[in-house]
């Protein structure tokens, strides 16, 4: 068998079967479930208080599935494609921000099955950051062109906040929902999907497609990799890692076109989730605007219900931008937090 020995372990599954009635009661029984090649194979042992030896099981099992039938279909449903979506290239700097240095990040990983099969990948990335005096509002490919034009004008009744700042907020909550750490009451009807960008394969050798994760408010899919989806009797979204599933490149991308950046607005700087009721309720967030005169001045506190409403009731503008981590997505303007 091609499969290597560690996946053969992830989808080995021990399951304890109550006796017949016409068996001793101290006989038990223990079977073992795998998977090859979409074909499923079990062995079972029965046995007293002592277990089985579950290495002689898992090989039974694995000589039996050579011959046994298809696995049935998954329950779940199969990751949402995403629509035509954003590129790489789609994404543009502003001529009035400084840039304030490169990002860059190499990623090789080697995988040896017990077959002696080696598969690699290397993965790349490098962006140009761009500031505002000493603060990170976004980042952008080289080569990406710009937006020229003067800054937003200085205007108390609307607060603008760049990618990288919203990225401070929703990021990590955001993940930890997707890939099933918490759960999120309410989703944004903003679409969160991954476009694949680069494509090639994940960790686990799955292709990674478009997949669009939530939209309209609703969760779509989860982020998996085999383990996850095993468990969940799903298919694998191609998002596997080195410690889980993880995601390389998340779009935020509302339902229609963005906005140009306004002439006037307040520009924040910085922002903070400081506190979360559980499931994304009552967030406490923190906001740090630019001044009148360009210096950044005390955080404001804002206390949406949950952080999805957070988005829902700005406006998206300006153009697409990287923040942190794999976060990608345009400007967006809120209305002045109450004093």
């Amino acid at each position: 068998m091609t499969h290597s020995w560690e996946i053969l372990r992830l989808h080995a599954r021990s399951q304890q079967i109550r006796p017949a009635e016409r068996t001793c009661h101290h006989e038990r029984a223990t079977r073992v479930t795998v998977t090859v090649h979409g074909r499923l194979g079990t062995a079972t042992a029965h046995h007293g208080p002592t277990p089985p030896d579950l290495d002689t099981l898992i090989q039974q099992a694995i000589r039996r599935a050579a011959h046994g039938p298809q696995q049935p279909a998954a329950r779940g449903a199969a990751p949402q494609p995403a629509p035509p979506a954003l590129a790489p290239g789609d994404l543009r700097g502003l001529s009035w921000l400084q840039a304030s240095g490169t990002h860059t990040q190499h990623i090789t990983t080697s995988v040896e099955s017990s077959t002696g099969n080696h598969r690699h990948t290397a993965l790349s990335y490098r962006w140009h950051e761009l500031s505002s005096g000493r603060h990170l509002l976004a980042r952008i490919p080289p080569g990406a062109p710009e937006h020229t034009g003067p800054p937003p004008a200085h205007d108390r009744a609307h607060w603008l906040i760049p990618p990288h700042a919203l990225s401070q907020v929703l990021l990590q909550p955001i993940l930890n929902a997707l890939t099933g750490r918490t759960r999120l009451d309410h989703w944004p009807h903003t679409s969160l999907s991954d476009p694949a960008w680069h494509r090639g394969t994940d960790y686990e050798g799955t292709p990674r497609t478009p997949t669009t994760f939530a939209d309209h408010g609703t969760l779509r899919t989860h982020v998996t990799d085999r383990a996850t989806a095993w468990t969940h009797r799903t298919h694998s979204s191609g998002h596997s890692g080195l410690s889980g599933p993880v995601v390389r490149d998340l779009v935020l991308a509302p339902e229609h076109p963005p906005q140009p950046l306004p002439a006037t607005a307040t520009l924040v700087v910085a922002a903070a989730l400081l506190a979360c009721g559980p499931h994304g309720n009552n967030p406490v967030i923190s906001l740090r605007p630019l001044g009148d005169d360009g210096t950044p001045q005390p955080p404001a506190l804002i206390t949406p219900r949950h952080l999805a409403a957070f988005l829902d009731h700005g406006q998206w503008c300006g153009p697409w931008q990287r923040g942190a981590g794999p976060w990608t997505s345009p400007w967006l303007m809120i209305g002045a937090p109450a004093p």
